[in-house]
């Protein structure tokens, strides 16, 4: 590796990160973040860093708030222009910035935005009142009898004939 780097321990309001913060309910706290940064022999900048995250979220099911945990990595190598894979260390996504200039602000976001899921949801069991709807479902389920659309045709075809 190149120079010595440098390196971030830190945490971030979620205010500060516009896009994070449309996407959660309320801000919460902080988002905490280690980044080290260094340039490698071939001169591309690599950055290592995890972010740790507790972000309030609303359930597409029951409508409720929910907390969703996030604990992410990133390796990411720092380019101006595409180069061959083979020039990129291992372990290391590349990511082509043409502009040469990039915030970390909007890493952290992206990342952020990358480990939420689609549609958040509790587990069955925590969901707020469907847990209530699924339990009397799943009582009335083993009660009923199955029953086939097409269960009495036999007996309609055999007093056709």
């Amino acid at each position: 590796m190149g120079g010595a780097g440098v390196a971030i321990d830190t945490e971030v309001s979620i205010s500060e990160l516009p896009r994070v913060a449309a996407a959660v309910l309320h801000d919460t706290r902080p988002i905490r973040l280690r980044i080290r940064a260094q340039e490698s022999d071939r001169g591309i900048v690599l950055i290592d860093g995890d972010l740790q995250a507790m972000l309030v979220l609303t359930c597409q099911r029951c409508l409720d708030e929910m907390s969703v945990g996030i604990d992410s990595s990133l390796r990411l190598a720092l380019l101006s222009q595409p180069i061959e894979e083979d020039l990129i260390p291992a372990g290391y996504e590349p990511l082509v910035i043409p502009a040469g200039k990039v915030r970390l602000a909007d890493l952290v976001e992206d990342e952020i935005l990358l480990e939420l899921p689609i549609a958040p949801r509790h587990a069955d069991q925590d969901c707020g009142p469907l847990k209530e709807n699924v339990k009397a479902l799943k009582g009335s389920a083993s009660k009923t009898e199955t029953t086939t659309p097409f269960a009495g045709l036999a007996d309609m075809m055999r007093d056709a004939n």
